[in-house]
């Protein structure tokens, strides 16, 4: 199923319909042919080329039915945040009330409980875009294997399964 993401706004192609999503909305179906919805997609991307998703690995959708929790840590100042979605190298995040007080370049502490664990990374805010908030690990821009990391990386293949899982009747 073809489908391009431009910010947080992601167009896809869904049977007849090209399905417009963004954030804090209910999708939006528009019904087109399959080649046109296409069509259209291939001229998104010639337009973004490919700029416009700086991530440079997969992030999987969060959903809370999922059990993954996060809090940022900045100082003494502790925010529950909701992850959007969660990769090896970052993590999108929203704020749950008026707590919304990161700028690009804050450096803080994420701490993340899953399946009764958790685990603290390091990160830099990298964007903001519509009330949500990029944030790279510090340790996966340097390259370095940590225990924190490690742990990520079994949250994100955790996940995956479960997005898997719900989805599967998208891949018949």
């Amino acid at each position: 199923m073809p489908e391009l993401t431009m910010g947080d706004v992601l167009f896809e192609s869904a049977g007849d319909n090209l399905r417009i999503a963004g954030p804090n909305q209910s999708p939006i179906d528009i019904t087109l042919g399959t080649a046109e919805i296409e069509a259209l997609l291939q001229f998104f991307h010639s337009l973004s080329g490919g700029e416009r998703n700086r991530r440079s690995v997969f992030r999987i959708p969060v959903s809370e039915s999922f059990g993954l929790t996060a809090v940022v840590c900045r100082g003494e100042t502790k925010i529950d945040v909701k992850p959007v979605n969660l990769g090896f190298n970052g993590v999108q995040i929203e704020f749950r009330g008026n707590d919304d007080v990161l700028t690009p370049g804050d450096v803080l502490d994420v701490v993340f409980g899953y399946e009764g664990e958790s685990y603290t990374v390091a990160a830099t805010v990298s964007r903001r875009e519509m009330g949500r908030y990029g944030l790279s690990f510090l340790e996966a821009a340097n390259s370095s294997v940590s225990e924190s990391l490690s742990g990520i990386t079994e949250i994100v293949m955790s996940l995956q399964r479960k997005w898997l899982t719900q989805h599967r009747h998208l891949m018949n």
